[in-house]
């Protein structure tokens, strides 16, 4: 099993977020002024978000330790925020995929 510790100190979330303040992958952080409670626009809330999501993405999808990030975050059913470029949904789809192809090929295998 992969331990957090393992790789945090190499990916490109960590420089980014002590430089910035700003935690795309699970929202701003409490003492921030970009926190969203400033936008009233639902709609500007969430554009804002997704602009959050997508920066995070794109960090991720040039870290050196996406794949590890991604195993952890699958190993440990982490609950929230964006893990080796996925989110939650994403992640959800991913083991939910993983899962049915390991039935099929389990059940090809009880047939032949």
């Amino acid at each position: 099993m992969i331990e957090l510790e393992d790789f945090r100190d190499q990916g490109k979330c960590g420089p980014y977020y002590a430089e910035t303040g700003k935690d795309h992958w699970f929202g701003p952080r409490e003492d921030s002024l970009d926190a969203y409670d400033n936008i009233t626009s639902t709609r500007e809330r969430l554009n804002a978000r997704r602009r959050d999501r997508d920066k995070a993405k794109a960090l991720c999808a040039i870290c050196p330790v996406k794949a590890l990030c991604l195993q952890w975050a699958m190993e440990n059913r982490e609950p929230a925020g964006i893990w080796g470029g996925l989110d939650v949904a994403e992640r959800t789809r991913l083991k939910n995929q993983m899962a049915a192809r390991a039935a099929m090929e389990s059940s090809e295998r009880i047939a032949s």
